[in-house]
């Protein structure tokens, strides 16, 4: 996958944040159907590479 395409689960990730970003980890797992440490370190690689830049409720 190309370096600017998102893989489907960190699309998700961002779109989930944007309409709630007190969202649980726990809770994006849930929606992503993985495991929460895969839903963690998915969120935090979007963070560590700017494509987020923080949680505003």
């Amino acid at each position: 996958m190309p370096d600017d395409e998102l893989h489907p689960h960190d699309a998700r990730i961002i779109e989930l944040l944007s309409a709630d970003a007190r969202m649980t980890n726990a809770a994006i797992a849930d929606d992503l159907g993985v495991a929460a440490s895969t839903a963690h370190a998915r969120l935090r690689s979007l963070v560590d590479r700017g494509l987020i830049a923080g949680f505003h409720p």
